[in-house]
């Protein structure tokens, strides 16, 4: 470009591609968006309302981060070394004993139900709390102090062959059954840390070498007590017609080929159909055992019958309460030569 008082002149390299009329068009661009109109005023606004938004997330993620250095903030500070980490590999090392200890616990959840399991011992006082919070009506009933995980294993497997599994650590049976069955949990551990070291003393003893010779005199008259699980009917969806009946809810699971009873307990307790089938337990109602079903007391040694009109003067009787009584007719429990069952020939048992 030549400037002068007088005259201006611009020069272009390429005059086909920068003529005076491109500047001139360039010139009214920069001028139209410079100036203030609606159109322009919607466009910072927009950009605007970007910005804001795009601050927004980040003050959100810087939160959340906050919150995850506060939190792991607090781990550190309660973080404690566990010392067993340098001795967990030595052979006969006293670190082979959790150092805290565990607890075989039977949290009652309802009425003849029980959730079984393990917990350490440090964290009793929490199981219990988180238990309550899930059944505010129940209440921890027993536990046993044990010193090795694999004891929960052995109380499992006696609880599922014994009493009713309902899935989610859950057993239905009466409280004797569930403390029986964590006491000879805790016996049987006791006899393995005691023994284990002389496997011939421990053979001899699993032989009954060792067990003193008390004789018990067995009548052949009196029925031997055997606890036996509630039977579980299989009900026709349509008609309503019983099926069939299983001695337990394991049963009718391999019946129907299923590896456990789990599915179709979840389909009774919700009252749905399982396999095509609906399913209740053998008898009638809680409400009906208490109010109307009569009850028979037999006599184990003679068959004698005795006829109650109901659990609640069967219950008087033998002087226990009612629910007592309906625990052992469902398992069936047989005390002092005798043992009860509900009267199923009365008109409305079904």
């Amino acid at each position: 470009m030549i400037n002068d008082i007088n005259h201006r002149e611009l020069l272009a390299v390429d005059n086909d591609k920068f003529t005076i009329e491109k500047i001139d068009e360039h010139i009214k661009i920069i001028i139209k968006e410079n100036e203030y109109n609606i159109e322009n005023y919607n466009l910072l606004v927009d950009k605007n309302y970007q910005l804001e938004e795009q601050l927004r997330i980040l003050q959100e993620e810087i939160k959340e981060k906050d919150n995850k250095i506060e939190k792991i903030q607090t781990e550190l500070n309660n973080y404690k070394p566990d010392t067993t980490n340098d001795s967990k590999n030595k052979i006969a090392s006293n670190y082979t004993i959790c150092k805290y200890g565990y607890y075989l616990y039977a949290f009652e959840s309802q009425p003849l139900r029980y959730k079984c399991s393990i917990v350490r011992q440090k964290d009793y006082e929490t199981l219990q709390t988180n238990l309550k919070q899930l059944d505010s009506g129940g209440e921890m009933k027993y536990n046993v102090k044990v010193s090795y995980p694999f004891s929960e294993k052995i109380m499992c497997f006696m609880l599922k062959n014994s009493q009713t599994f309902l899935g989610n650590n859950t057993y239905e049976g009466t409280y004797e059954n569930i403390k029986q069955i964590l006491d000879i949990t805790l016996k049987l551990e006791t006899l393995l840390i005691d023994n284990c070291k002389d496997l011939e003393q421990l053979s001899n003893i699993l032989d009954g070498k060792y067990i003193q010779n008390e004789i018990i005199d067995i009548d052949p008259s009196v029925p031997q007590v055997r606890k036996s699980k509630r039977s579980i009917d299989q009900i026709h969806k349509d008609t309503g017609e019983v099926i069939n009946t299983y001695e337990s809810i394991e049963a009718a699971g391999r019946a129907l080929g299923l590896t456990t009873g789990t599915a179709i307990g979840i389909a009774l307790r919700e009252k749905r159909k399982c396999q095509g089938f609906l399913w209740k337990y053998s008898g009638i109602s809680k409400e009906d055992q208490y109010s109307e079903q009569p009850v028979v007391k037999v006599c184990c040694c003679t068959g004698e019958k005795t006829f109650f009109k109901n659990i609640a003067d069967a219950a008087k009787d033998c002087n226990i309460s009612a629910p007592g009584l309906r625990s052992r007719i469902l398992t069936d429990v047989h005390i002092n030569k005798y043992h009860w069952i509900f009267d199923k020939d009365s008109t409305h048992y079904k």
